[in-house]
């Protein structure tokens, strides 16, 4: 695969480098082939990159920003984004959902992450800590 991409970025000289030698070397100068490929891409539209790449066998996939994540239409069909309500915002908010989907031990969105401090009274609890331990932690401004 390494001599595929280096053709297709037309580096055919780092097949042959020392520091592209094999999988460990390459990934000890990720450097090298990052500016390579930075370098590379920066010259076509995300769509040429791709299928220049898909051509050469190479695998590859496009690096969306957050709004062509919410409409790809893999995303909306493995329904890998839910929407829920989120404490300080007046309308349901997009949330990541699991990226496994098992048939026969379905996942699903259950609740949203907890706001700054909003189980604390339960875990201190948890830990033995009284009620009154709890508020007193409040009233010094330890939790």
């Amino acid at each position: 695969m390494f001599r595929r991409w280096a053709s297709v970025v037309r580096r055919e000289d780092l097949i042959n480098d020392p520091r592209c030698r094999d999988d460990l070397t390459r990934a000890n100068n990720h450097e090298l082939i990052t500016e390579v490929m930075n370098s590379w891409c920066a010259q076509r539209t995300r769509e040429q990159a791709i299928a220049a790449l898909e051509e050469a066998r190479v695998p590859c996939g496009p690096v969306y920003d957050l709004d062509e994540v919410l409409k790809d239409p893999q995303v909306r069909a493995r329904k890998m984004i839910g929407k829920m309500e989120f404490s300080g915002s007046a309308k349901r908010v997009p949330i990541a959902g699991t990226p496994l989907q098992l048939s026969a031990t379905p996942s699903a969105l259950r609740r949203n992450a907890p706001a700054l401090g909003e189980h604390t009274a339960e875990v201190l609890s948890e830990l033995d800590f009284s009620p009154k331990e709890i508020e007193s932690f409040r009233r010094v401004s330890a939790i």
